[in-house]
């Protein structure tokens, strides 16, 4: 169930890590295997469990770690490249978790940069309604991130 839920988002973190299709297969496996030694996670703590194993894994992967084993190691620059863009990946998958309508106030107010009052327009809605939109994601998000942050 969790390979199904979480397995594309889990080898696309691996690939864009590592920048290798097999060693992102190792990273993505290895990953798996951590987080299925961990029974009795909620889909929550699952994805902040595998987006940590996947973290070190890549960070590993890209010093020549056991993940595969990459000749050469990584500058600082790239690995906090790489953390950033595994961030980025991990929010882009937040938002698509979000239900409606707050994610659809979320996607306008990151992608389109409207504000909350063009949003309160757009869809119908009272502005304060928008505002709590927005501020119960962001904490839902934040608190998501930092759950993956945090176990790596």
């Amino acid at each position: 169930m969790a390979y199904r839920r979480w397995g594309a988002l889990i080898y696309t973190m691996a690939l864009r890590g590592t920048g290798d299709p097999l060693l992102a297969r190792d990273v993505t496996a290895a990953a798996f295997a951590e987080a299925w030694r961990q029974p009795g996670l909620s889909a929550d703590q699952q994805k902040v469990a595998l987006t940590a194993a996947v973290r070190r894994g890549t960070m590993a992967a890209r010093s020549g770690g056991s993940a595969g084993g990459s000749a050469g190691g990584s500058a600082p620059a790239d690995d906090a490249a790489a953390a950033s863009l595994l961030d980025r990946l991990v929010v882009r998958d937040d938002l698509t978790d979000l239900g409606d309508p707050d994610r659809n106030v979320m996607l306008q107010l990151i992608n389109e940069q409207a504000d909350r009052g063009d949003i309160s327009r757009r869809l119908g809605m009272d502005p304060s309604d928008v505002s709590a939109i927005v501020a119960r994601s962001l904490r839902t998000m934040r608190t998501r991130l930092a759950g993956s942050r945090g176990a790596s």
